[in-house]
């Protein structure tokens, strides 16, 4: 059976049960766009404390590089309706839908995707919304497998200094994708994040087209000396 590959990305206020912005970018095999999707989920946004957590949230309040506010960007989208607004419900049903109209399996791709599925499961489980089916593939683990472990990769990272604040080298999407894509950076918003995160899954693919089972680490790739 053919495949069909949900490049996706989340974003949460604060906890799992928070997810307030779900994107993805589905592929082919050859890692041609099929289509796209997002979507802003009415259960949080629409509620009394939704606005309030997105303008404060530690995690949203953040600054880009142009000096935008993360939650006034997300505010503004909301004002204009630049974004959907969608109850949790319908938003499972298109992920579902999916691989129904591409006649495929259902392949969600994510970094760090243990992170992302658990924040939909948590949503699904609040909303009481049943979770769709898919296999799921930890882009991450294939990042550190058939790209991190690279000479050329710690070279980049020694480099750039691109190490955590315990001396691992750096293993994250922003990291990896400027090695691979160029400079670049994440604006942890879902939609942007998946774009990103596409390039990064093509370049892997390129690399080596086996899926790896599992989760990615930081510690796999030890400490600069």
């Amino acid at each position: 059976m053919r495949k069909v590959f949900v490049i996706l990305d989340c974003e949460t206020l604060g906890n799992a049960r928070k997810l307030f912005d779900l994107g993805w970018i589905a592929l082919d095999s050859k890692g041609n766009e099929l289509e796209r999707f997002n979507a802003l989920v009415s259960e949080v946004v629409e509620s009394p404390w939704g606005r309030r957590e997105i303008a404060t949230d530690e995690f949203t309040s953040r600054k880009w590089a142009d000096g935008t506010r993360k939650s006034d960007w997300y505010l503004a989208q909301i004002d204009a309706h630049s974004i959907p607004v969608m109850p949790w419900g319908e938003i499972m049903r298109e992920l579902e839908n999916v691989g129904v109209r591409h006649n495929a399996q259902l392949c969600v791709v994510a970094y760090n995707s243990a992170f992302d599925v658990s924040c939909i499961k948590a949503s699904c489980e609040v909303y009481g919304v049943a979770m769709p089916s898919f296999v799921e593939i930890d882009l991450w683990a294939q990042a550190i497998n058939h790209v991190c472990t690279t000479r050329k990769y710690r070279k980049y990272c020694e480099m750039n200094d691109a190490f955590t604040p315990a001396g691992f080298y750096r293993t994250n999407a922003e990291t990896v994708g400027s090695y691979l894509l160029g400079d670049l950076e994440e604006r942890h918003t879902a939609l942007a994040d998946c774009e990103v995160e596409a390039e990064i899954w093509r370049k892997v693919r390129k690399r080596h087209r086996k899926q790896i089972k599992g989760h990615g680490s930081p510690f796999k790739l030890g400490k600069r000396h």
